[in-house]
């Protein structure tokens, strides 16, 4: 049948068109151009916005919306145990302090599905967690319910999340070359459902809950262990190779709160508790957004907080326990291959030394992140030769954009500056740190040398002593008098 707009193109065709529609701002812009688009997605919009919203999440749609439709029951603080949406209504569900965790179905790559018939989960003294009602048909979220523009925003926003956190992953664990992610479709599909249920149990058991208790209280032991019973709940509904994947991608969560540990100087002991905050806090601190990341933190002190500690790790590890397996050592790179099918340059050796170093190999795509503790100015002095550490840094570069980690590395490699040592050193090498180190401390006061020159600076005579020049450590009218980024032509 065709639209009474007259556009030559039947109905069903413009709805398959707009099924297709990559983003809401790509529907948007499409029901907003034609009139004939806007009728068919007025008689469509709940088939169309599923849709989008499946090209958005891809297959975790189910996981994405189970987290977005969560909403912590009333006095969230006092409910440490969580609280969680009705899985066929998007409704919150509420009880006495011992709320619930909900028993899901979860299916494997398979389709087959499975449900929690401990013991323990039948207990019924009126205190600890109880399992939600589930109808027969009850999955991780119902394929019924409208999704509602309050949903497509916070899909969009946690899609943003888990996207950025995919790219890391390939980058850091499956291929150095590229940063944008390399996953199968397949693994793409464990990381991202991974990742929403890690997400979703943030939620579920946010660090908000658990404000009040620290170390220096007593912690009720009776609290503790119904939070315990329920976060084993929560995991003893995946399988086992579910709940591994789960374990991979939290581990490298944590190597990501260990980043920004680094970075921000956040005195983190227990970085795993971190994970508390939730997804978007790690996301805001890759992002270097140092007050946020500040803010988020003095919610609570996470490292000495009973109910963060081990956050994940302890839970799974019982569940595992039940199920004899083994839970793996989060220094094994092998943990990653629950995710991952196939692993590229993992043994790959320094284009110098050719001493195998694998991810940690620096290079075009990997430097900015694996040296992202020091990219800043203040820690640029680190790689300087002789004295130039000590040096006012105004007397050695004005712009500091300029000198930033990222930038430095994309010229330093330039023959003009190069020793002839390391005329076979190139831009595009991969080198372990110790040979990354090893150029920087011999070109790096070179290469902010010739940044002056290009800048239009007048450079002052050579200081007799360059970079070893004792005086001008404590004489700044010496220091700006001469140049001093030069090799010296005297002794010391």
């Amino acid at each position: 049948m065709r639209n009474f707009s007259g556009l030559p193109l039947d109905d069903d065709i413009i709805d398959r068109v707009l099924q297709f529609c990559p983003t809401f701002e790509t529907l948007r812009s499409a029901i907003l151009t034609s009139k004939s688009f806007y009728n068919v997605y007025q008689a469509h919009p709940r088939s169309l916005l599923r849709a989008v919203a499946y090209n958005v999440t891809g297959p975790t749609l189910p996981q994405a919306l189970r987290v977005v439709r969560y909403r912590s029951p009333e006095g969230a603080r006092n409910d440490i145990n969580g609280g969680v949406a009705n899985e066929t209504s998007g409704s919150q569900t509420k009880s006495d302090p011992g709320n619930e965790v909900p028993a899901t179905k979860s299916h494997s790559d398979s389709g087959s599905e499975t449900e929690s018939d401990s013991d323990e989960d039948n207990e019924g003294d009126g205190k600890t967690p109880k399992l939600v009602e589930c109808d027969e048909d009850d999955e991780e979220t119902d394929e019924k319910t409208p999704i509602t523009p309050e949903e497509v925003h916070q899909l969009c926003h946690d899609a943003k999340i888990v996207g950025f956190f995919e790219d890391l992953f390939s980058l850091r664990h499956k291929n150095r070359r590229f940063k944008t992610s390399q996953l199968t479709p397949t693994e793409s599909y464990r990381f991202r459902r991974a990742m929403y249920r890690i997400m979703f149990y943030s939620r579920v058991f946010s660090a908000e809950k658990y404000e009040d208790f620290s170390d220096d209280d007593e912690a009720p032991a009776e609290e503790l262990m119904k939070v315990r019973r329920a976060r084993k709940k929560f995991f003893r509904s995946f399988f086992s190779d579910e709940i591994l994947q789960m374990y991979a991608v939290s581990s490298f969560l944590v190597e990501m709160v260990h980043w920004a540990n680094e970075v921000f100087t956040l005195d983190i002991e227990d970085e795993e508790s971190a994970l508390a905050i939730g997804l978007e806090w790690i996301y805001n601190s890759m992002q270097e957004d140092v007050l946020h990341v500040g803010e988020d933190y003095e919610l609570m002190e996470l490292s000495s907080n009973p109910f963060t500690q081990n956050y994940l790790s302890s839970s799974i590890s019982a569940i595992l326990e039940e199920r004899n397996a083994k839970l793996p050592d989060r220094k094994d790179s092998s943990i990653w291959r629950v995710v991952l099918d196939s692993i590229d340059g993992e043994q790959d050796p320094c284009d110098q030394c050719k001493i195998p170093t694998g991810f940690d190999l620096l290079g075009p795509s990997t430097y900015d992140f694996i040296y992202a503790s020091r990219p800043h100015q203040d820690n640029l002095s680190y790689f300087l030769k002789g004295k130039l550490s000590r040096v006012d840094r105004s007397c050695l570069y004005k712009n500091s954009d300029a000198a930033r980690y990222p930038k430095i590395m994309e010229t330093i490699f330039n023959d003009d500056i190069k020793r002839p040592e390391f005329s076979t050193w190139k831009k595009e090498d991969w080198l372990c740190k110790n040979c990354m180190e090893n150029y920087l401390r011999e070109h790096l006061h070179l290469w902010l040398l010739d940044l002056k020159k290009q800048e239009g600076e007048t450079i002052p005579e050579d200081c007799w002593y360059g970079y070893n020049c004792r005086t001008m450590t404590h004489n700044l009218q010496h220091a700006q008098k001469l140049n001093h980024l030069c090799a010296p032509s005297r002794g010391t």
